[in-house]
């Protein structure tokens, strides 16, 4: 069973509750292709912003999420626990949503620097990626490699327990 064009909304802002809810959904979604992410919540209310200037605006309700992955039927999962933009649980927890759903390691590595932040898989170049700031280029390529020592050393054992 599929979720096709449907959205699941997680608005705790804990990273473990957006983990543990990714996980527990995941077999609703069909294979995430695309991964929206930013420091501040509110992805959605940057497209909105975009709209509203061209003179198209549409309420979009409910915009806390940090991490939006959508599947390739289209139904979305908000998770506000997950963040980009800084070296935090948030962005650790994003870190290893990609990398586990498989995005490029390179998508990965932008996570910490990112203010926004939009991957395709598929695509080696990011759809969109804005700089939050330079104090973060130190872990630049390195924090899928953070984000597998993480992982390996049993970080994430609640998680993947779920």
């Amino acid at each position: 069973m599929t979720m096709h064009g449907q959205t699941i909304i997680e608005q705790s802002g804990v990273t473990r509750v957006s983990l543990k809810l990714w996980k527990l959904t995941r077999p609703l979604f069909s294979t995430f292709t695309d991964a929206y992410c930013t420091f501040r919540s509110g992805f959605r209310r940057y497209q909105l912003e975009e709209e509203t200037r061209r003179g198209d605006y549409t309420p979009i309700g409910q915009d806390r999420p940090r991490l939006i992955l959508v599947d390739d039927s289209g139904a979305e999962l908000w998770l506000s626990g997950c963040a980009a933009g800084y070296t935090g649980e948030g962005a650790a927890g994003t870190g290893y949503v990609l990398q586990t759903e498989g995005f490029d390691p390179g998508h990965v590595d932008l996570v910490p620097f990112s203010d926004r932040l939009h991957v395709r898989k598929g695509r080696a170049e990011p759809q969109l990626h804005v700089r939050r700031d330079e104090r973060y280029e130190i872990v630049a390529g390195t924090w899928s490699r953070h984000i597998t020592d993480l992982t390996d050393s049993g970080y994430f054992k609640d998680v993947e327990a779920a």
